[in-house]
């Protein structure tokens, strides 16, 4: 037997083979590893090797590439093994039941993984090990779950995974790099929404832990430690130990971490004395009915004295909230929202409620109705977890509210704390032509790279900085007296520019004075057009003033301004001379997103990088298009006006036969080599190319050649779209 151990392509380091790895070796078991980020040749390697099995592991939004690896290695080997671990192996019998996978292993890799690698190899019975599922003569077969063990011994070896490739700026383009470290695994909580899997919390000797980070400090560089799992010890006693051996140990590193808000205070107290600057908390709902709803065990007086005795000693409180869940009221989001502002912490994400098979939540909706349909609902999650959070609220509802009011309810909290955000956590200066800001804190110069879309860790201090450049506040501070000037017309102001981008140049107006009925934007965003008034180009008037942002096609945006009868004065510039390399920059970070004022604009798109096709492939090539969304239906318009061959668009929901190109609609398993010759992913999201793009090499015929992402060409015609 021999194993090909692999790691998919994720945007993270590998921590999950970091410790299967050394099982592997404990057990003696004969393996190859495979990182798909430093060698993506999943198929070429198979070729080569002459593996009786593959194993992989991920998350439940990973479950397309996860899929993707086990079709490519049956299409090379019919007879390979497959087996998956990870959370994502929460929900076996539907992976067993819709994924080519043999094997789950549920929960931990030692020893499950070692000892069923062994009962493979041997050939003895499956029925004796404890944790895993898998087929038996058309059945599937779940074996009982085993004692959790103690993690001694729990150890990464990130030697062998090559951590050098993640740490050393191949992987991260950044100086702002944390390295992670696993102290425990479960969480002492019994949240109803929460993942299933986690029997309660067990921690990591921390000897053990001091010595790992010991050996990262020596061998790596970067700017502070990560604390990653789910919640870190519970214990002050022992908290007080690990905080001693770290100080005692020599590193001076900072580092962050996770916690419960339920935790004693004297916990926060230590932490922070040992080097802890930011912490992230499950805050959910700020309301005490919400949080008994959600079995959270909090109160709002609790919550209020974590945040109060964290801020002052100098934490910064990092959190995240939830919208749609059991008790939550257009009430108790507000109070949720002004407990953040009043309390100014730096960085709240709100997100949708993810409801994850097993949970609690899971059965009560399955109890009351909202869950009909378990297989629908569990194929729309697995297969598009990637959508949950762009498409907003495609799942259950378990609020008394109707579905209108509560994205109404969810949109104007998201921009209230995207304000909050920027009016508190500016950083303290910009140059906006080398794209860098000081630190609000410490002064120290950040570049631009550094940033994520909402903020940024300072690399000497790790202090939260507002990412002003995403939210336009870095071209406002230079363009003040342009946006001035279209405030005091007191005529209509039409942003053009990215979401984030328009609601920066919106809050910049609203606080010179600009009636909030007088900002509107060009664009679609699903939560701020539920905020300020959503405009098409018809939409525009003589007297408006528009404003242009972070987009491509200026010059078609600006013809379409002058067309309408703006005097060329009215058309105001809000980006600098060096705009093309900023959008770029935020386009390397936010996955390559291609940023448009309007997603008609994507019919400008077409029709260049449909130009650019017909120069790089055969005049008479038949293109299908995936998906088949506004933006691909506006690609697929401009590829028709110069020529390009459109036989299909491919889409898993719009099952229609024209969705306004004249082109039939068709579900990608009916995908074929006889209806199309290759498939182009039109879609502004990288990432969510890289994942379609991996659903469709897995259709019989179709290999990598065949497939098309839009950023690999369109990068190609950078100049063009910014004329």
């Amino acid at each position: 037997m021999k194993l090909l151990f692999v790691y998919p392509d994720y945007n993270y380091a590998p921590i999950a083979p970091a410790f299967v790895i050394p099982v592997l070796d404990k057990y003696g078991i004969d393996y190859d590893y495979l990182d798909l980020n430093q060698n993506p040749d999943l198929k070429g390697t198979l070729r080569k090797g002459d593996y009786t099995h593959i194993a992989t592991t991920g998350l439940v939004m990973n479950y397309a590439r996860v899929e993707h690896i086990f079709r490519e290695a049956k299409e090379i080997n019919p007879d390979i093994g497959t087996i998956l671990g990870g959370r994502i192996s929460a929900c076996p019998m539907y992976i067993l039941d819709r994924m080519p996978v043999d094997f789950v292993v549920i929960e931990d890799a030692d020893p499950t993984m070692g000892l069923l690698l062994k009962a493979i190899e041997q050939g003895t019975d499956f029925g004796k090990l404890t944790n895993i599922m898998y087929r038996q003569e058309n059945k599937l077969v779940r074996t009982e779950m085993g004692k959790l063990r103690p993690l001694s011994n729990f150890t990464p070896d990130w030697e062998k995974v090559n951590m050098d490739f993640y740490m050393s700026g191949n992987f991260m383009d950044s100086t702002v790099r944390g390295f992670p470290i696993v102290i425990g695994l479960g969480c002492v909580g019994k949240c109803t929404f929460c993942a299933p899997g986690a029997r309660g919390l067990r921690t990591r000797p921390i000897e053990d832990v001091i010595e790992e980070m010991k050996w990262a400090d020596n061998r790596y560089d970067f700017s502070y430690f990560a604390f990653i799992s789910d919640t870190f010890i519970p214990s002050v006693t022992e908290v007080e130990r690990f905080c001693e051996a770290y100080k005692k140990s020599g590193l001076n590193k900072p580092f962050v971490c996770s916690l419960r808000a339920d935790y004693k205070l004297e916990i926060l107290d230590l932490l922070a004395g040992a080097g802890c600057r930011a912490i992230f908390f499950g805050l959910e709902q700020f309301d005490d009915d919400a949080l008994k709803a959600m079995c959270k065990r909090l109160n709002e007086s609790t919550i209020r004295a974590f945040v109060e005795r964290g801020k002052n000693n100098g934490i910064q409180m990092v959190t995240g909230a939830m919208i749609g869940n059991l008790g939550d009221t257009p009430q108790s989001i507000q109070k949720t929202v002004d407990f953040v502002k009043e309390t100014k912490i730096p960085c709240v994400y709100l997100v949708p409620l993810f409801v994850y098979p097993g949970t609690e939540l899971y059965n009560i909706a399955i109890e009351k109705g909202i869950i009909q349909d378990e297989t629908s609902f569990c194929d729309e999650m697995f297969n598009n977890a990637r959508d949950l959070y762009i498409d907003r609220f495609r799942y259950p509802n378990f609020t008394s509210m109707a579905l209108p009011e509560m994205q109404e309810v969810y949109a104007k909290a998201d921009y209230e704390l995207a304000r909050m955000k920027i009016q508190n956590f500016k950083p303290a200066g910009i140059n906006i032509e080398n794209l860098t800001i000081q630190c609000r804190n410490c002064g120290s110069e950040i570049a631009f790279k550094e940033m994520a879309l909402d903020f940024t860790y300072c690399p000497k201090c790790i202090t939260v900085n507002a990412c002003i450049f995403s939210y336009g506040i870095a071209t406002f501070e230079v363009y003040r007296e342009r946006l001035e000037k279209a405030v005091k017309s007191n005529e209509r102001i039409v942003i053009a520019a990215s979401p984030d981008y328009a609601k920066g140049l919106m809050f910049a107006a609203e606080e010179m004075g600009a009636a909030s009925d007088k900002l509107c934007f060009i664009g679609n965003d699903f939560a701020l057009e539920r905020v300020k008034t959503k405009l098409s180009y018809d939409d525009i008037r003589s007297s408006d003033r528009v404003l242009l942002g972070d987009i491509m096609f200026r010059s078609k945006v600006r013809e379409e301004a002058l067309a309408k009868g703006i005097p060329p004065e009215n058309i105001i510039n809000m980006m600098p001379s060096n705009y093309k390399k900023q959008i770029e920059t935020l386009g390397t970070i936010s996955n390559n997103t291609i940023v448009l004022s309007n997603v008609e604009d994507a019919r400008w798109l077409g029709e260049i990088v449909g130009e650019e096709l017909l120069k790089k492939n055969e005049p008479d090539k038949r293109w299908a298009i995936a998906p088949s969304g506004d933006f691909g239906i506006n690609i697929c318009k401009g590829f028709q006006k110069v020529g390009v061959k459109v036989t299909l668009m491919l889409d898993s929901y719009k099952q229609l036969q024209d969705v306004g190109t004249g082109i039939p609609s068709l579900h990608p398993n009916d995908l074929t080599k006889e209806l199309a010759d290759s498939v182009f992913i039109a879609t502004p999201s990288g990432r969510l190319q890289d994942e379609l793009a991996d659903v469709f090499q897995g259709v019989e015929g179709f290999d990598q050649d065949d497939i098309l992402k839009l950023n690999n060409i369109y990068k190609r015609c950078w100049d063009q779209l910014f004329n």
